[in-house]
């Protein structure tokens, strides 16, 4: 196993993601976003930022936070 592998995946990740942060102000489409408070995986602060800088009218795009959830929403992932 390669001392370094992985690190250019997290490279990619990091480049991409913010390149998306930086165009979210371009999102114009109505949207939903749901996030749990509690989430590992993705840290809600990313929601609320495309919330805030969307140029969706605000009567066109929503955000809902779930306290004490995790990442998966669906299946009822309560934090603890």
């Amino acid at each position: 196993m390669q001392e370094n592998q992985g690190w250019g995946t997290m490279r990619e990740v990091v480049r991409v993601t913010d390149y998306v942060q930086k165009n979210f102000k371009k999102v114009k489409v109505p949207f939903y976003t749901a996030h749990g408070t509690s989430d590992g995986l993705a840290c809600h602060s990313g929601s609320e930022m495309l919330y805030k800088k969307a140029e969706t009218a605000k009567e066109y795009k929503c955000l809902k936070l779930y306290e004490g959830m995790y990442h998966s929403l669906v299946n009822g992932d309560w934090g603890t």
